[in-house]
């Protein structure tokens, strides 16, 4: 294959990328300018409720209902480091746990994309990266409930031990 035919190639492909994020950013523009009071009217309108919260001192609950802390007195509140076994694992388990789904997909992807430079030649940094980006955005997008979930497991097992080191 000659190197013209290569660059014509990426040239195409860039300008296949630039007319997508030039679309996407002129439908952002027209949903930001044109359309933003009829969508600002509508989410107002979704997402507006008057609730009257009774107010109960202490106790902290989630949106269930469920609670999360229990009001006690106490003068002092404080951790106590005996009750975590292994601090550093901890942080590594639940760090490790949201990082994965992007670190795969970049993976994944960077190993898909080396392979095709490989069987066509093209040893271009750029064509690496953006698609690698869009993947690691896209698996953010799509695993994002689920590490917030995590995180709220791991934050509402701190808040239950509370009590028990008062």
């Amino acid at each position: 294959m000659s190197s013209k035919a290569s660059n014509r190639r990426i040239r195409l492909l860039l300008g296949v990328f630039v007319l997508a994020f030039g679309l996407t950013f002129l439908r952002a523009a027209w949903l930001q300018g044109v359309r933003a009071s009829s969508f600002g009217r509508l989410a107002s309108s979704q997402q507006s409720e008057d609730v009257v919260i009774p107010a109960a001192r202490g106790t902290i609950y989630d949106r269930g209902g469920v609670q999360l802390a229990i009001g006690e007195q106490a003068q002092t509140v404080y951790a106590d480091p005996r009750l975590v076994k292994d601090p550093q694992r901890e942080a590594l388990v639940i760090a490790t746990l949201i990082a994965a789904p992007v670190l795969l997909a970049g993976m994944f992807v960077g190993l898909v994309i080396g392979l095709i430079q490989a069987l066509t030649q093209i040893q271009e940094q750029t064509v690496a990266f953006v698609p690698k980006l869009i993947a690691m955005v896209l698996a953010l997008g799509l695993s994002l409930p689920w590490v917030l979930t995590r995180l709220v497991e791991y934050s509402r097992e701190l808040f239950e031990h509370i009590p028990s080191s008062l």
